[in-house]
């Protein structure tokens, strides 16, 4: 459709062909591997510096894939919350979560915010990720944090497809992903709801998809253009 100089660059067999076999750290299946197996997993990867924080702290952190897998978070939502609490473990020359307060967890959120120089909804995820450890991993509640220099959020206004552009990109595409696309556009559905969607999750008398592999259930209406 754009005709761009580079799409003879792209080697599109070898992205076709690696979407058929999906890899245990996919977010379709990787709730798929127990906790135990998904840290022992990340502690092996080579060059990483988060892995021997990960092999000194496996028991917690696996204590901490079970409590998220337990309340039903989405795997990006697991994934997220384990990097940031190993980075904060790292922060803090890893040493024993047990043994780091309210005041390391602040010292860690303005590294981010001043020398990394992270946008404010990363630093906010950061803080989730350690008041959900705290609270559910290590049984304690974090003190009030006090004042700390919070990361500036972007002014930029984002950029988005105009309708027509829309309906250009609708028409060249086909079958079962022209479905797909129209379910995220017209629904404002997230891509792992449309991708694990399936038959008994549509209500065709109330026109209405329901969400249920979230957070919380969801339901999107829309009333039948066809």
């Amino acid at each position: 459709m754009l005709k761009v100089n580079w799409l003879s660059e792209v080697d599109w067999q070898y992205w076709l062909d690696s979407s058929r076999t999906l890899t245990e750290n996919h977010t379709t299946i990787a709730k798929q591997v127990n906790a135990e197996q998904t840290i022992k997993k990340l502690s092996n990867i080579s060059g990483s510096h988060l892995a021997p924080v990960r092999q000194a702290h496996k028991a917690i952190l696996t204590k901490l894939l079970i409590e998220i897998r337990s309340r039903g978070y989405s795997i990006k939502t697991e994934q997220a919350y384990e990097t940031w609490t190993t980075r904060f473990i790292a922060f803090n020359n890893n040493q024993s979560p047990d043994k780091l307060s309210s005041e390391h967890v602040t010292l860690f959120l303005q590294h981010l915010a001043v020398r990394n120089n992270v946008a404010a909804s990363t630093q906010n995820q950061a803080l989730n990720a350690l008041v959900f450890f705290y609270k559910n991993v290590l049984k304690v509640d974090l003190e009030n944090f006090g004042h700390f220099v919070k990361a500036k959020r972007p002014r930029q206004v984002p950029v988005v497809l105009s309708p027509s552009e829309v309906e250009r990109l609708l028409s060249n595409i086909e079958g079962t992903h022209l479905l797909m696309a129209e379910l995220l556009y017209g629904a404002g559905m997230r891509l792992m709801d449309c991708i694990r969607l399936r038959v008994k999750d549509i209500d065709f008398d109330y026109q209405q998809i329901i969400i249920r592999d979230g957070t919380k259930s969801r339901r999107f209406r829309r009333r039948a253009k066809r």
